[in-house]
């Protein structure tokens, strides 16, 4: 009997994809994968010296290819000696650095100790445009870390349409003037917590540390297009609104299984940002921004041991800064996509895990020219948690499983009621996986991972106050399903004052069909023999009959039987369990007979004393069937007397 997996895994970033809304202080740390939240709330960020980022371009563009761009890296800060980290764009040469020299090697480029003057005043930093087409974009990215806070900005320049001019030093286009956010004192902040929760696969330290390499590795990231301006402009510095530090770790990556945790840090990756917004569908006002984990940090996995029975989780905190936004981007749309590039020869169970889900529909992966394959498009929808208001959230869970058609399938959605009284709400499934039919049902009050099918949800649903709870969609795998699906449950409030007024809640469902199992086969062979095949009259004869379980099952039951030939006289039979001539057939029967195996039978007979040469007697062959309902018939044999040659006397004459 197959057992599906119930609520298995997108690896790592991949937890991230579905549609989701986000919660300041995330959703509590229960449950598995939640894909969709729905909350927004204040929080103060203190002790922060380092108060924003930029890049200046001096000259602005367009350039022609080979022109020089001219930048000022720079950065806020009172006092104190920072690290900056110059990412360029793939493709740059001629690199000057008039001010400050960088650690040998780079691309990207590192300035340490650099001191608070000079960071205000920018490092001066030039370079060769790289050889692309007309029209099209390439951009830097700074981060600046000071005592472990740290600040990104990025800035994108445009290559001159076909016959435009080439900026030069002395020639400045006036752009308009965009105020870069910068992140002050004190702040309020969009934070997403995501779990993944990994049933039937065993996690020991090898598996954690092959979750790590790919996490470090250029092949993965998890790009987010978000907000920064109201137009992105050319040669404009544009601060990154993603915390990556402070008194509250904005950005991490958590593998735990009970008492047993490793907490690393995410980072921003200036190379996948640069390639994200290259490749990935651009949005005016919006950047890509790219993370993963720190590729600098040796990482060492605790000695986890959880058998496959147990489940672990993955968990990933992103933290946004848009304090400086009057909106504080409220209503805005955060849409992502997870990264992988497949390596020729990956091996291991984080590997086989990606190749799966990366394959899992044609709708959800896009192929790029390069070999990155991506996972999505997905929309992350900031909604506010409003004062005196009755508010809710809810999350969905991804699924990911292997499955025989007709096998069960359980998608879970969060719900929490955050008002001081019941709350009743319209509530609905639907999903594009063709020939499926969804019920919803209430958890089971002992264990809210599994549902109780006592209490059905038929249009609406009543929530306690305060309270927090799972809804099962239940279905099953229709003949034919394989590929990645949505199941989304909609729900909406049935009285006013509640906010939000409506929701979406979207899972994605990846299923992998399963070949059913072939049964084993039950097979019998019968095979015969006599000796001698010329007996002489009076003479005994033996007939042997050979049983060969010829199949891939074990046999029960054997029944043999063979009719005693006629004329003949029975004398014995044997190499059975038990065996017996009645009414003319001799019967021998077997207990069992394992695959493979074989045992002789035997029938003795006499040939009648008066039988003359040249009679011929004949056995049937007889049969043989068992339990499983496997039969056999043996060969028709025949015996002779005497070989049924004559005599011929032939007198001796002797020549004289």
């Amino acid at each position: 009997m197959l057992v599906t997996k119930p609520w298995v895994q997108f690896v790592f970033f991949l937890s991230l994809m579905a549609a989701t809304t986000v919660l300041m202080d995330g959703p509590s740390s229960c449950c598995g994968t939640p894909t969709t939240t729905s909350s927004y709330s204040s929080q103060t960020l203190i002790g922060q010296t380092l108060t924003g980022s930029s890049i200046d371009t001096p000259n602005k563009g367009p350039f022609q290819p080979g022109a020089t761009v001219d930048l000022q890296l720079k950065a806020n800060y009172a006092d104190g000696k920072a690290t900056f980290v110059w990412t360029p764009p793939a493709g740059a040469t001629g690199f000057s650095f008039p001010d400050l020299e960088p650690e040998p090697g780079g691309p990207p480029f590192r300035f340490v100790n650099v001191y608070s003057f000079e960071a205000n005043a920018g490092i001066e930093v030039s370079y060769n445009a790289p050889p692309l087409q007309p029209g099209a974009k390439f951009s830097d990215q700074i981060n600046v870390n000071l005592d472990g806070q740290e600040s990104s900005s990025t800035t994108r320049h445009e290559i001159a349409s076909a016959g435009g001019s080439s900026s030069v030093p002395g020639q400045t286009e006036m752009r308009p003037a965009v105020q870069p956010a910068r992140r002050t004192a004190a702040t309020s902040a969009w934070m997403t917590r995501r779990y993944v929760d990994i049933y039937d696969t065993a996690l020991d330290a090898a598996t954690c540390q092959q979750y790590v390499t790919l996490g470090q590795s250029s092949d993965m990231f998890l790009a987010t297009r978000l907000p920064v301006a109201d137009a992105i402009l050319p040669d404009t510095s544009y601060s990154l609104p993603m915390i990556q530090s402070g008194d509250q770790t904005g950005m991490r990556f958590i593998i735990e299984s009970g008492p047993s945790k490793l907490e690393l840090p995410l980072k921003m990756r200036a190379d996948a940002s640069q390639w994200a917004n290259t490749n990935l569908p651009a949005q005016d006002g919006a950047l890509w921004v790219a993370v993963g984990l720190d590729q600098q940090q040796n990482i060492t996995c605790p000695p986890f041991n959880v058998p496959s029975t147990q489940s672990w989780s993955m968990i990933v905190d992103l933290l946004y800064d848009y304090s400086t936004r009057p909106d504080k981007c409220v209503g805005c749309v955060l849409t992502q996509y997870a990264c992988y590039k497949p390596q020729p020869g990956a091996a291991g169970t984080a590997a086989a895990l990606m190749a799966r889900v990366m394959t899992g529909g044609t709708g959800w992966v896009q192929t790029f020219a390069d070999g990155q394959l991506c996972i999505g498009p997905n929309q992350t929808n900031l909604i506010e948690h409003q004062q005196g208001a009755n508010n809710w959230t809810m999350n969905a869970f991804s699924l990911t499983t292997q499955a025989l058609p007709g096998d069960p399938l359980d998608i879970k959605f969060e719900f929490m009621n955050g008002a001081a009284v019941e709350g009743t709400f319209n509530v609905s499934v639907v999903s594009d996986l063709t020939g499926s039919s969804w019920n919803l049902y209430y958890a089971q009050a002992q264990d809210m991972n599994l549902p109780d099918l006592n209490r059905p949800i038929s249009g609406t649903m009543t929530i306690p106050a305060n309270t927090f709870t799972l809804i099962h969609a239940l279905s099953s795998v229709p003949a034919g399903a394989g590929g990645m699906y949505t199941v989304s449950m909609n729900v909406s409030t049935a009285a006013s004052g509640w906010n939000p007024s409506s929701a979406t809640g979207i899972s994605n469902l990846l299923i992998t069909t399963l070949t059913a199992p072939v049964s084993p086969t039950a097979a019998v062979k019968l095979l015969n023999s006599v000796s001698p095949a010329n007996p002489a009259a009076g003479q005994n004869v033996v007939y042997s009959l050979k049983v060969i379980n010829d199949g891939e099952k074990n046999l029960s039951g054997l029944v043999i039987s063979d009719l005693l030939p006629a004329g003949l006289t029975y004398v014995s039979c044997g190499g059975a369990d038990s065996c017996a001539l009645v009414s003319g057939t001799i019967t021998w029967n077997l207990a069992s007979l394992g695959t493979g195996m074989s045992r002789t039978l035997t029938l003795t007979v006499t040939v009648p004393a008066g039988a003359t040469n040249g009679t011929e007697y004949t056995n049937t062959g007889g049969a043989v069937q068992t339990t499983e309902g496997a039969s056999a018939n043996g060969n028709s044999l025949k015996i002779t007397v005497g070989g049924g040659q004559k005599s011929i006397f032939l007198p001796m004459i002797e020549k004289r």
